[in-house]
């Protein structure tokens, strides 16, 4: 019955999707913040929250060095005529792909532990700064001209936040400020070739300012667990308007434990993706001593996500893959993401 129930799901992650991959485009402009709104909540969920000393974070498309580069070395080309045919030889080779940059750093200050009742609560004070990026090139509506898309974002989150365990449930809450700026561009090939460049941080000036609240509760039963969350909850009004705004995100996931291995699924959702994108499945292992070693792997419905890490003491490393099984997507090839995270995670 289990083996049946998991080719059930699979079959469902398989199946074509209409409005999905595959699709002719509607539009001549692909919208970049959807794309990347997609893949940074899918980063963000990969893997249940540490509480650690300091977590450095980097996820990024493969190409993404080489291309930005080589843009970089051909517009400081001084010959016109060289410059102009190598800028649309590099485009033309990066035709019709995207590329996903992630950077993110964190830090917690730990305040004192203290118990109610039945209830461990172990507060801290915490700093998270992120830099995103979802870039694409394109000849969708005029095969003649590439351009090149772009969605860059910075946020900063300064707040409190506390764990809670119980022997029934376990979860977390935070109060924090919430600081982001965006901005989408479109470069026309002559963009380019006028030395603009394809990914500047230094544009993101203009700052949003919001409070927001996330919220997650884990219940057990037996060797299952079912968790409920939501982050970047806003009730408050932004300072200024962003392309982003200040959306929650909702997530669901139920978990079967078992000794040295885990399997599960979940949805979550945010306002410019629809559900159906937000659905996956995931397994684990588990090697427990010293060091302890963990495989995890994830199923989205275009990618697989594989995932070694090992723990240390307070060390902890993962490095991991997001490969596509489904290309192209939205006519655009994605390339596989590779990242990498290092965690000192507190002692006990």
């Amino acid at each position: 019955m289990r083996l049946y129930s998991c080719l059930l799901v699979l079959s469902l992650f398989t199946l074509p999707i209409p409005s999905g991959q595959g699709a002719v485009p509607t539009t001549t402009v692909r919208d970049e913040l959807a794309r990347y709104t997609l893949l940074r909540d899918r980063t963000i969920l990969e893997r249940p929250e540490n509480l650690s000393i300091l977590s450095i974070k980097a996820h990024i498309s493969s190409g993404t060095k080489s291309l930005i580069t080589e843009m970089s070395e051909a517009t400081k080309e001084p010959n016109p005529i060289q410059k102009n045919l190598q800028v649309m030889a590099l485009l033309n080779r990066y035709l019709n792909t995207e590329r996903y940059l992630d950077l993110n750093a964190s830090a917690n200050i730990p305040l004192p532990y203290f118990r109610l009742r039945e209830v461990q609560f172990l507060p801290h004070a915490f700093y998270t700064f992120n830099l995103g990026a979802q870039l694409s090139i394109s000849n969708f509506g005029d095969v003649t001209n590439p351009r090149a898309q772009t969605y860059l974002k910075k946020e900063k989150a300064i707040g409190l936040s506390s764990e809670y365990r119980h022997e029934k449930y376990q979860g977390y809450f935070r109060l924090y400020q919430l600081t982001r700026s965006d901005v989408k561009s479109l470069l026309t090939y002559a963009d380019i070739v006028e030395n603009k460049s394809l990914i500047e941080f230094d544009s993101l000036n203009i700052e949003a300012q919001s409070y927001a609240v996330d919220l997650a509760n884990t219940w057990n039963f037996k060797n299952k667990q079912l968790t409920a969350e939501v982050r970047e909850l806003a009730p408050l009004p932004a300072s200024v308007e962003t392309h982003y705004g200040f959306r929650p995100l909702f997530h669901l996931n139920l978990r079967s434990n078992q000794t040295f291995w885990y399997y599960g699924g979940g949805l979550h959702y945010r306002r410019f993706y629809s559900l159906d994108n937000g659905l996956y499945a995931e397994a684990g292992i588990t090697r427990h001593g010293t060091p302890r070693l963990d495989f995890s792997t994830r199923l989205s419905n275009e990618s697989i996500n594989l995932t070694p890490e090992i723990t240390w003491g307070i060390l902890h490393l993962r490095y991991g893959m997001r490969l596509q099984y489904r290309n192209p997507v939205d006519e655009m090839w994605v390339p596989a993401t590779h990242f990498v995270i290092l965690e000192f995670q507190y002692p006990g």
